[in-house]
């Protein structure tokens, strides 16, 4: 009797597992019916088998729904940066549409009253333009310190007797215009310069936009202080 318990505790996780031939099968069955051993070794094979079984059932789950935060975590932050792209890319062909193309007038300083007004009669006259700006010296010293937000100190010296920012007008016109309108102006009496803003995409006007300003602080703001004005 030994020696066929020997056999049968060999043969449990097998039989077990449902992998016995039809004949070893009913060999374990007839000797369990008769060996209370046997019978205690196959239930501590079975309860060590759902308890096995419960633990990788709980860790798949567990790594289930790790990748499921994962992939949610994913779709969130997916859907944030294309959110974050529509949304910056509507405000950029809005502002696009609206002065992608136009010519900004900067006048020489100290011109008469009489002169100003000629060259806005001049510009309202063409019928190319479409809309016409002034900017006033304040406007555009105003206009610099709110650009520089919490440096705006470094403009406390400047004040309208000493205001290094010349005045403008700026006119949008039809990009096919801009040349012509830009060649026009800038023959006028008590024109400075005349600077055209005409870009074939978003982009590159946002890049042009960006360089124009860049220059517009460093000219106004820099150059005078490293002339010692």
């Amino acid at each position: 009797m030994k020696q066929e318990c020997e056999i049968v505790k060999d043969l449990l996780f097998s039989y077990q597992d449902g992998v016995l031939s039809e004949s070893s099968k009913n060999f374990v069955d007839e000797h369990l019916k008769n060996c209370e051993n046997c019978r205690k070794a196959l239930d501590d094979i079975q309860h060590d088998f759902t308890k096995n079984k419960e633990v990788k059932e709980v860790d798949y789950f567990k790594k289930v729904h790790q990748m499921m935060n994962h992939k949610k975590t994913l779709i969130f932050v997916i859907s944030l940066l294309l959110i974050l792209v529509v949304t910056g890319n509507i405000a950029l062909f809005s502002n696009y549409s609206n002065d992608a193309s136009q010519v900004e007038i900067y006048l020489e300083t100290g011109i008469s009253n009489e002169t100003r007004e000629t060259i806005k009669n001049h510009l309202e006259n063409e019928n190319r333009i479409q809309e016409i700006q002034y900017f006033s010296p304040e406007d555009e010293l105003n206009q610099m310190r709110e650009n520089l937000q919490d440096n705006a100190y470094l403009l406390d010296n400047y004040t309208t007797e000493n205001n290094i920012f010349p005045e403008k007008f700026v006119v949008k016109v039809e990009p096919k215009n801009v040349e012509s309108v830009s060649n026009l102006v800038q023959n006028l009496d008590g024109v400075k310069k005349v600077h055209s803003i005409s870009a074939e995409n978003p982009y590159a006007w946002l890049w042009e936009k960006c360089v124009t300003k860049f220059l517009e602080i460093r000219s106004h703001f820099v150059a005078p202080h490293c002339r010692g004005d």
